[in-house]
C-alpha cells in the first residue's frame, strides 16, 4: 500500500491545468452565486477564489441579500 500525499498531488494537478488554461483561446472561468453572508460560506468561496487566481481561471461572485 502507498500513502498518498495530498498537498504534492494538489500541487501537480494544479501545475497541470495552470498549464492547460495558458493553452486555452478561451479563459476558463467560475461564477459564484451567494445568498446571505454566511460565515462558512465566506471561507469556502474566497478558497475557490484563491485557487482560481492560482491557475488562471477567471473568478466572479455575485452576491445578494437574503431578502
Amino acid at each position: 500500500m502507498e500513502l498518498l500525499n495530498g498537498k504534492e498531488l494538489a500541487l501537480e494537478l494544479q501545475a497541470e491545468i495552470k498549464t492547460k488554461i495558458k493553452g486555452c483561446m478561451i479563459r476558463p472561468s467560475l461564477a459564484v452565486i451567494q445568498i446571505g453572508d454566511n460565515d462558512a460560506s465566506n471561507i469556502y468561496i474566497k478558497n475557490k477564489e484563491k485557487a482560481c487566481q492560482e491557475v488562471g481561471i477567471y473568478f466572479r461572485l455575485f452576491k445578494f441579500e437574503e431578502d
